[in-house]
């Protein structure tokens, strides 16, 4: 990727963040943390666990060896599925007008 369009995409993802917190009313934010906190856990943790899983299931497939829990492959497969998208999930939330519903901000607060 040209460094000049990486640039431009890095201050594009900054603003749209920086919008989306200046419309998050932050009482709202704070009153629905604690959800967000454990819909935001739950999802790291099943999402981990199923690229894990995914990991040690095709990976006889794919390389000739099984793997365990803990092997590079799966683990890696694990952190790839983990991965989250705020800023796609704040942009949605604004255009729809949802971002300072409850479910809007428990969304937000789980990323």
């Amino acid at each position: 990727m040209a460094p000049e369009l990486y640039g431009f995409a890095t201050l594009g993802s900054i603003v749209l963040l920086f919008v989306a917190g200046i419309e998050t009313n932050i009482e709202t934010f704070l009153r629905y943390s604690g959800a967000g906190f454990a819909v935001g856990l739950g999802g790291v943790i099943v999402s981990f666990a199923g690229g894990d899983l995914l990991g040690i299931w095709v990976g006889p497939g794919l390389f000739g060896t099984t793997f365990g829990w803990l092997d590079r492959v799966p683990l890696m497969m694990g952190v790839v599925c983990t991965a989250t998208s705020v800023g796609i999930s704040a942009r949605i939330l604004s255009d729809r007008q949802k971002l300072d519903s409850p479910v809007g901000t428990t969304i937000l607060s789980a990323r």
